[in-house]
């Protein structure tokens, strides 16, 4: 085992340790900012829209088909 090789797991531990309190520090800062209401109009919009474009490919597919 190379010295570099040994040296690998320390690095990536000191990584996953990094990238692990990242997340953390995140998710209690998002914790702590008020969520914003939702937009229930704005997401029914887009749900029809939604609805729509299923509907327009699932006609294109049949008129291709044809």
């Amino acid at each position: 085992m190379t010295t570099s090789a040994h040296h690998a797991p320390d690095v990536l531990n000191s990584w996953l340790k990094a990238v692990s309190n990242h997340l953390e520090y995140r998710r209690v800062e998002s914790q702590a900012r008020p969520r914003p209401k939702r937009n229930r109009e704005r997401e029914r919009a887009r749900r029809e829209a939604r609805q729509l474009f299923a509907e327009y490919y699932a006609e294109l597919a049949v008129s291709m088909a044809s």
